[in-house]
């Protein structure tokens, strides 16, 4: 049975999941709108209102289409690099930082990427951090100098801390590209296909979400 996407949240209209599709498609949604959508279907139906997706059209997928960007922008920067679907990004980022070179590639190819996640590391300091300090707080009665020292360590970390890929692959890549950057990549082609507005739906539910359950038009939202 599949499980709602947002569980018991009561502010649908509040979630990442909405600005998100909103930027992807370059549409806006009512303040009220969101509230009324009981199933996937239903966001499809309202996004498929204001972007009027075709059945089919002589163009390619979006996500080819972002393969193209993509793939251009990483030879610009390594001319001669043997560059397939399958190939894994970490090959590619080897020996530089992963957050200079994604910006890099986001810079070149003009197009949003999906943001970087914190490290193991970096996520286990954050932890400590934020679980720690209060409990020093209230065990010193003294919480002026570690709230300063708390709030300096969470500079420095998120200077400092490492990213690590939010995907493997280089069609990962494309594929996750595709969904945030729908309007920008369908721009040149004049249209949008309507398996298109799916995947990119699809992708930036499961993004915004913990659900890893099968996404179709009856999934509920909230329940």
């Amino acid at each position: 049975m599949t499980k709602s996407l947002f569980g018991k949240n009561p502010d649908l209209d509040d979630v990442d999941f909405i600005e998100a599709i909103e930027a992807a498609f370059g549409i806006k949604f009512g303040n009220e709108e969101p509230e009324k959508w009981l199933t996937f279907g239903d966001v499809f139906d309202a996004t498929c209102r204001r972007v009027h997706p075709v059945e089919r059209g002589p163009f390619p997928c979006l996500s080819a289409s972002a393969y193209r960007h993509i793939k251009r922008a990483i030879l610009k920067d390594g001319p001669g690099l043997d560059l397939r679907p399958d190939t894994p990004l970490k090959d590619l980022v080897r020996g530089r930082r992963v957050s200079g070179w994604w910006r890099k590639l986001e810079r070149v190819s003009g197009l949003k990427l999906p943001a970087l996640q914190l490290g193991l590391w970096s996520t286990l300091f954050f932890l400590v951090l934020f679980l720690g300090i209060p409990l020093l707080v209230a065990i010193s009665r003294s919480s002026g100098w570690l709230a300063l020292l708390s709030v300096a360590l969470a500079i420095l970390v998120a200077i400092w801390s490492t990213r690590s890929l939010p995907v493997q692959t280089v069609g990962d890549l494309a594929r996750s590209v595709a969904a945030l950057n729908a309007q920008t990549l369908s721009r040149s082609h004049g249209a949008i296909r309507e398996r298109d507005v799916w995947s990119s739906l699809v992708w930036i539910a499961r993004d915004s979400t913990a659900c890893r359950d099968p996404i179709d038009r009856q999934t509920i939202l909230i329940g």
